[in-house]
């Protein structure tokens, strides 16, 4: 539950153009009701379950010695219902991924490509011909009842 809380926290308080937010552990805490190292805890496991990515931070004081900075989450963005999903499985390698409900049945079918936006295509044209095939099912579940 507690990881639910601070994920809404971070979804609540992000940028919706780069989907990034910069509150550091304590504010998390506070709008929680959490201490810092749960809060810490929890962002690990979001982090390990893949639905936020942080860059951790350096602060450089003025005689030069360095210190910890504010933790960078990102929430990554919430895509419309039926575009799929597109995961970064390493640094060369995307997954699109889209997997609609048909007569029941899970229906997935995944696309893989070198860059983001290669991705992005490759689902937009595979979800196309997807959705002409499930029509093309649904014509023909129709047609079999009225045999």
């Amino acid at each position: 539950m507690g990881a639910i809380s601070i994920y809404a926290f971070l979804l609540r308080c992000e940028d919706r153009t780069t989907y990034e937010c910069h509150p550091i552990y304590g504010t998390i805490g506070k709008a929680v009701g959490m201490s810092k190292n749960t809060v810490r805890k929890y962002v690990k496991e979001l982090e390990a379950a893949g639905l936020i990515e942080t860059e951790h931070t350096t602060v450089t004081l003025k005689y030069g010695r360095k210190r910890n900075g504010n933790l960078k989450p990102y929430t990554g963005k919430i895509r419309k219902p039926g575009t799929g999903c597109i995961t970064m499985i390493n640094e060369h390698l995307y997954e699109g991924r889209y997997s609609p409900k048909v007569n029941g049945k899970r229906m997935a079918r995944n696309v893989y490509a070198a860059t983001r936006e290669e991705c992005e295509e490759k689902l937009a044209e595979m979800i196309r011909e997807m959705k002409a095939e499930i029509s093309e099912i649904n014509y023909d579940h129709r047609l079999s009842r009225w045999s």
